[in-house]
């Protein structure tokens, strides 16, 4: 790597790039459809697309995805290729990357999203005209359900890399990008949690000379038990079932895994080096200058061990299968966290000691960085693998990540790109950079370090109750409103959703000399410098390690600062952390959100990061029904009429007559209204049976604001006519005179933050109301 004083001259290599490329954003200003890549809609009509969008991957290319269960914590690994073309250096401005992720449950609905897209800054790199630079992202999500461990959950993830745009949806074609599909393992449902231990992850079980689980729990604390340095958090009874089926899963042997993989703990535990993982030559002193080479936290004691007895780590039998159960496939940085991440394929049904109601075993990446002078250990991750039948037609992919302690960061001049190697190891932690796993492989990538200097030094709003900033409108009279999303896909260039309950923020404030950070807002113009700003100070929610599931509470000062090393304490603890919970109350209009770094002294630093908000915190608005004649009616909403157009009043319909179905609402930001009829022989939960959307609404009747010319007192308009003889009955069951009712519910398009718990979640406003009338179908004209 190049010295701190070393400039890289970036004239020593030039290299053309596409007007397709350099002129992007400009291109998609002009036509938002130029590549023709925008899924079906009225933007896609109204533009004629002048290029066709490829999925080129000659810059950059998506090409691992995985899941680290423990935390739902999706990760993906891309590769940079080229030197430019990536809108700057390290000084100036660069690009993102984007990769939005889409999970098939399996449930027939195909994919959905899990959210804004995790995003990675990028900059033009001499040093990848040599050698591929390897980024990582992550994002985290919240499993629509959770499956008991008797049957596991594997379902499909579809992440899309676009470069400088979001995907707007899983169907999208990038310009510049690619797809990858995967399966993962979902975390199944458990009472009990584990707690990793972290330093030096220890070479054998804590139980002598067994390959077997001690059932003697060792408690710490009320329902803590300590095993093998990972502590499992819940209660002791289902604990205690969860270590016998454990015993009984690892002694139980399999036709078609080897020996050497069921006795694997036990020969390491006679013999750290029984398989050659150490070293392959018997010969001692061969076997001295590999344990030389090991890392500071296993050399000395290996060194110990053989003073005591020199024949210790002579190999026994050289077992060389490597790739068979497990591959370590990606390697790379999420350098915004200083994150290494790593993906890992599962290949193989069996051979992991047992099933998801098991402990399974655990699958170790040790990292290592050599920052100029060597390899120098960052630490191991882990994660616990199973037997899971569903691999025969589909291997599994799974994630860890492990932070780097002490990134050594350098001015923007400076390229700091290094090597980073990751070796996976099954069952046994490497000793070494140079340790030969028995089971698994190992990678070497590099990758970039984020400068202490330039554009990666400044704070950022990311995402915003879960829409990303950039899909935030910032002029004009739409300032403030997130995307459109229409048919579960985003749509560029329109924006009509405002913000309203909760206000959760993630962002970057992992910067140099940070060490608290604040929310403010104003309603003034954020670039007066006479605008008055009021700090957030509603305390921020996480999760606590212990117990397990409980909610705590950040507090800020009076002035709203928040720890940053508390918060990203918080964030490895629960990726899903959001900055700030901000509760905006009844707050309207447009406010001005600014997020701000603080020194030690909470003197803030320059460089804030601003986003604006339409706020809107008020339901959808049910009005009286009424006019000159009738007078008002006790119904508000919804109210009904005979087929001669007469109200009906709490009074009866007959046979074959139809009910006229009228509503008078109204919302700023209308979304949708739906319709359900309910009693008699009808199902318990009703019948739905007329709906409308603001999108495309209908002419004279409904618009982006309800009901046209709603007003309390108004007669309101005619939205459905219900055939209550052709409403289903339960199996079995005929039409009965009764009373029935229908519920009438109105949504606007509000995103509404709240909070349950710990966790986040969004909705909208909306409100709900009943209108009831008699029907009896033998009169009149019978059904």
């Amino acid at each position: 790597p190049p010295s701190e004083d070393s400039v890289v001259d970036k004239a020593d290599k030039k290299y053309e790039i596409e007007k397709e490329r350099r002129d992007f954003t400009k291109l998609l200003r002009k036509n938002p459809n130029y590549f023709g890549n925008l899924e079906k809609g009225p933007l896609a009509e109204s533009f004629s697309a002048e290029a066709e969008a490829s999925g080129n991957t000659s810059y950059e290319q998506l090409h691992c995805v995985g899941l680290y269960p423990e935390q739902d914590l999706l990760e993906a690994v891309l590769e940079i290729k080229r030197p430019s073309g990536y809108s700057g250096d390290l000084c100036e401005d660069g690009s993102t990357e984007y990769v939005a992720f889409y999970i098939d449950w399996q449930d027939g609905n195909g994919f959905v999203s899990v959210g804004a897209p995790a995003t990675v800054h990028v900059s033009d790199l001499t040093a990848a005209a040599d050698e591929s630079i390897w980024y990582a992202v992550q994002k985290a999500f919240r499993p629509k359900n959770r499956r008991d461990c008797e049957k596991p959950q594997i379902v499909q993830v579809r992440a899309i890399l676009s470069w400088q745009t979001p995907p707007t949806g899983p169907g999208y074609t990038p310009v510049w990008g690619n797809r990858v599909e995967t399966w993962v393992q979902i975390k199944p449902r458990k009472k009990f949690s584990f707690v990793e231990a972290g330093g030096v992850p220890v070479l054998t079980d804590t139980v002598q000379g067994a390959n077997v689980l001690d059932l003697a729990l060792d408690e710490v604390g009320p329902d803590l038990v300590s095993q093998d340095q990972v502590t499992l958090v819940g209660d002791k009874e289902e604990l205690q079932k969860l270590l016998e089926r454990s015993q009984a899963a690892d002694e139980k042997r399999s036709d078609s895994v080897e020996d050497q993989r069921h006795d694997f703990k036990a020969a390491l535990a006679k013999n750290p080096n029984y398989f050659g993982a150490i070293s392959t030559s018997k010969e001692p002193q061969e076997i001295q200058q590999a344990v030389a080479k090991m890392a500071p936290e296993y050399k000395k004691y290996f060194e110990q061990k053989l003073a005591i007895d020199p024949e210790l780590l002579a190999p026994v039998e050289i077992f060389d299968p490597k790739t068979r159960y497990e591959e370590l496939t990606c390697v790379g940085l999420y350098p915004e966290e200083d994150q290494l991440e790593a993906v890992i394929e599962i290949k193989r049904p069996v051979g992991y000691k047992g099933d998801l109601c098991t402990l399974g075993s655990l699958e170790y990446v040790a990292f290592y960085v050599d920052w100029g002078s060597g390899w120098e250990w960052e630490g191991t991750a882990k994660v616990r693998v199973h037997d899971i039948p569903e691999v025969d037609d589909r291997h599994l992919h799974y994630a860890v990540r492990q932070p780097i302690s002490d990134p050594r960061l350098k001015r923007c001049q400076v390229e700091n790109v290094v090597r980073v190697k990751a070796i996976l190891s099954w069952e046994a932690p490497p000793t070494g950079p140079f340790y030969s796993p028995t089971w698994g492989n190992s990678l070497v990538r590099h990758v970039q370090i984020r400068p202490r200097t330039g554009v990666l030094a400044h704070c950022d709003i990311d995402v915003v109750n879960e829409i990303h900033a950039d899909d935030i409108q910032q002029a004009g009279a739409d300032t403030g409103y997130g995307i459109k999303i229409s048919g579960g896909s985003s749509v560029p260039g329109v924006w009509d959703r405002p913000f309203g309950g909760v206000v959760a923020v993630w962002g970057k404030v992992n910067v140099p000399g940070a060490a608290y950070y604040r929310f403010l807002h104003t309603s003034d113009d954020p670039s007066d410098p006479t605008a008055t700003w009021t700090p957030v100070t509603d305390p921020r929610r996480y999760r606590k390690v212990f117990p397990l599931g409980a909610t705590g509470y950040r507090h800020p000062d009076a002035q709203g600062w928040f720890s940053v090393g508390q918060y990203q304490g918080d964030l490895g603890n629960y990726p899903l952390q959001a900055l700030v919970h901000w509760k905006t109350g009844s707050l309207e209009g447009v406010r001005h959100l600014r997020l701000e770094l603080g020194s030690f002294l909470k003197t803030p630093l320059p460089n804030p990061s601003d986003v604006s908000l339409h706020l809107d915190n008020t339901a959808p608005e049910l009005f009286e029904f009424g006019g000159p004649s009738p007078p008002p009616i006790p119904t508000i909403g919804a109210a009904v009429k005979d087929t001669g157009g007469d109200w009906k009043r709490c009074e009866e319909f007959e046979g074959q007559e139809t009910v006229q179905v009228w509503g008078n609402f109204r919302d700023d930001h209308f979304r949708a209204y739906s319709m359900v009829v309910f009693g008699g022989n009808i199902h318990p939960s009703g019948h739905h049976f007329a709906s409308g959307s603001y999108d495309p609404g209908v002419p004279g009747t409904l618009d982006d604001e309800g009901v046209v010319g709603a007003v309390a007192n108004g007669p309101g308009k005619h939205l459905e006519t219900l055939d209550l003889c052709a409403v289903p009955t339960l199996p079995g069951e005929e039409h009965i005179s009764c009373a029935y009712g229908i519920r009438l519910h109105v949504t606007d398009r509000s995103v509404v933050g709240y909070m349950k718990g710990y966790e986040f979640d969004t909705t909208r406003h909306g409100r709900s109301v009943y209108v009831t009338f008699n029907w009896d179908p033998t009169k009149g004209t019978p059904c």
